[in-house]
């Protein structure tokens, strides 16, 4: 897990302006778990989102395909499916 954005803040101002206490706090307690960022893909000149179905990968493991897709810069995400009714792998991946 990432540090907190108010870790340092404490030692950095004085102690009494500090209104990120009450956030520290139920940090502590596990009230808040984690911070994130929402990213804007058509401001980086990426406003399509995908989900594309991979076919059966017969043959080949699950390792060598995920490692193949990795190299395709607009894939995000890629997950394993499950199996048809002939033991091959399927899955898909989130395309931006």
């Amino acid at each position: 897990m990432r540090a907190s954005p108010t870790a340092n803040w404490d030692s950095e101002l004085d102690s009494r302006h500090q209104p990120w206490r009450p956030y520290a706090q139920m940090e502590e307690a596990g009230i808040i778990t984690s911070y994130r960022a929402e990213v804007n893909l058509g401001r980086l000149g990426l406003p399509i989102l995908a989900i594309v179905r991979l076919g059966s990968f017969a043959g080949q493991s699950c390792n060598r395909v995920a490692t193949q897709v990795s190299q395709i810069p607009e894939v995000l995400e890629c997950y394993r499916v499950g199996r048809n009714r002939f033991g091959c792998y399927q899955g898909c991946c989130r395309l931006s």
